[in-house]
This record gives C-alpha cells, structure tokens and sequence, in this order.
C-alpha cells in the first residue's frame, strides 16, 4: 500500500476543521430544525411565538422507532371517523375538540415519558394539543411531521377499528 501524500493530509485536516467551526458557529441542528420549523411554518405555526409553548417535531422515521418504545404515547387528534378508519397502532384517540379538557387524557396516558400527537396534516389540532400537554407538565411532547397520510404513505403499522374509548369522551 503506497504511502498517503501529506498534501492530501493537510487537506483533509482542514476540511476537518472547517467542519467543526461551522458547527461550532451554526450549532447542531435540534428536533425543530431538522424539518421542523419549515412544518411549523407550512401549517401557520410559528415557532417561538409570544405567548406559545414551543412544540418540538418530530420525523416519521423517528416517530416509527418509537412505536412499541415502553413509555411512549401515539395521540391521534383527527375526527372519529378517520380515527376508526385507520390509525397508528396502539393510539390513543382525543376528540377534534379544540376546547376539549385534558384531565382524561392526562389520566388515560399515565405515566409515559414521551407523547406524539397526530392528525390529518400534522397541524391543525394535533400542535395546540401538543402545546396545551406540555403546558400541563408532560416533559416531552412532540407532533408527528406530516401526519397520518405520511404514515400511511410510509407503509407504517396502523389499525383500524371502533374507538373503544370514544364513548367515554366524546
């Protein structure tokens, strides 16, 4: 094996420096700008915003990892309808009511450590809910970037089925 030339060294540790302080400057990117901000924006949600919780993102790929994750929450904020026709598996369901109360939701999620909210476009409902569950305490809530028609788009696992639950609030 022929010797690496120092020239094309001293290049790579360069780049390799270049690299950090663009990091260093930039920062690493967080949960609401690896595509968060830009879906936050698409739905007229803007980040940081006086008077708002700031709601973190999160991909479909992650949120597809944490799908049987001990301790985490699927939230579904669509209507029942579409709730019945096709979810994530295992969701929980919360009637589209904007002015609905948490306190059963809180109770029905228990002692979860994460909670992802959905709904139709990963907007509308599913990031005030989002915003009002961290108001309530819960640590980690974040909304699903695209919604159910990207899950359902991405082939991932999802169920249909009567709402069990739903006559118990709705």
């Amino acid at each position: 094996m022929a010797p690496i030339p120092a020239q094309l060294l001293k290049i790579c540790a360069v780049s390799a420096v270049g690299s950090l302080v663009l990091l260093a400057l930039h920062g690493l990117p967080g949960p609401a700008q690896q595509g968060g901000e830009a879906q936050a924006a698409a739905c007229g949600v803007e980040p940081g915003a006086p008077g708002t919780v700031a709601v973190a993102w999160i991909s479909q790929h992650e949120a597809r990892a944490l799908v049987a994750a001990e301790g985490v929450a699927f939230v579904d904020c669509r209507p029942r309808e579409d709730f019945e026709a096709g979810h994530v598996s295992g969701s929980v369901h919360l009637p589209e009511h904007a002015d609905h109360p948490l306190e059963a939701l809180l109770q029905r999620l228990g002692a979860v450590s994460t909670v992802i909210t959905y709904c139709n476009d990963a907007c509308e409902h599913s990031s005030e809910i989002a915003a009002r569950l961290l108001a309530a305490g819960l640590p980690d809530v974040r909304v699903l970037e695209g919604g159910m028609p990207a899950w359902l788009d991405n082939g991932f696992p999802a169920q249909s089925g009567a709402c069990i639950d739903c006559g118990r609030h709705n």
